[in-house]
């Protein structure tokens, strides 16, 4: 083989070993991407959630006032 040849063989190689690279990564921060985003909307509904318990629990806190009154 020539030195010409060899040297696209090595180039291909390279060419499709960083477009299996690049996918791979591609693929794994989609992943992580959609691991993330169901945690903040857990995040999310526990928070309002929490929100609307305190909520009432004040409004309880002030109607108990109000007929104190």
């Amino acid at each position: 083989m020539s030195e010409t040849v060899v040297l696209e063989v090595i180039k291909t190689i390279a060419t499709i070993a960083t477009l299996i690279i690049g996918g791979v990564i591609s693929i794994r921060l989609g992943k992580l991407h959609n691991q993330i985003n169901s945690r903040m909307d857990q995040l999310l509904s526990e928070t309002r959630k929490s929100s609307k318990a305190e909520g009432k629990s004040e409004e309880a806190d002030d109607e108990r006032k109000r007929k104190e009154l």
